[in-house]
């Protein structure tokens, strides 16, 4: 991914954000329900961290990564402001991730995978931080699910925002399950571009 394209966007992310407020909400909703007694939380492309602080609350000690340093910046001034101390926000390689293996209850992976031009090495990769009864959860811009998401993802491309997969729902479990991932549930949430809310366990032969 191009960080400096992040970087730039950063200053206007959360306004971005707005336009998708509802399904967001959504989002942090049904997350919440699955980190009941999570003590440990990972959430990787954090952005300006408005997940991890709807989930400050909710779970003992959250961790969350960007590669963009100025997101991060964002981040640490909302809960220095807001008086948070369970979240340390921290700018990492998504590939790279420099953490113990199963260090985490959770891992949230939200609307990352179609930027990435290596999902499935991402997706391989982080395997080895889930505990052993981890839920790893992948909300997904569904860029592909109809012609109107389909013409809105070009409009966006034409624009210079990073598309690298364009999933619908049938293909994004496809493409989970088959990096050694069981499906646990998934929700399909509406919005100007609609979500796939996907929670999977690590298989036990991966």
């Amino acid at each position: 991914m191009e960080t400096n394209y992040w970087d730039k966007k950063a200053s206007d992310y959360d306004n971005h954000l707005k336009k998708s407020k509802n399904s967001y909400s959504k989002i942090i909703e049904l997350i919440i329900k699955e980190s009941n007694k999570a003590q440990t939380l990972l959430d990787i492309g954090t952005g300006t961290g408005e997940i991890p602080i709807a989930l400050a609350d909710s779970v003992e000690k959250i961790v969350a990564t960007d590669f963009s340093q100025e997101m991060v910046n964002i981040a640490n001034l909302k809960i220095e402001r807001l008086h948070i101390n369970n979240i340390s926000f921290q700018v990492q390689d998504c590939y790279n991730l420099s953490f113990n293996d199963e260090m985490f209850d959770i891992i949230i992976v939200s609307n990352l995978l179609h930027l990435l031009d290596r999902p499935e090495q991402f997706l391989n990769s982080i395997k080895r931080l889930l505990k052993k009864n981890g839920k790893l959860i992948v909300p997904t811009f569904l860029h592909n699910e109809s012609i109107k998401t389909k013409i809105i993802s070009k409009i966006m491309e034409i624009k210079g925002h990073p598309i690298n997969t364009r999933f619908d729902s049938k293909s994004l479990i496809k493409f989970i399950s088959a990096c050694g991932y069981n499906l646990e549930k998934s929700a399909f949430v509406e919005g100007i571009m609609p979500m796939l809310f996907v929670v999977v366990t690590k298989n036990d032969n991966s």
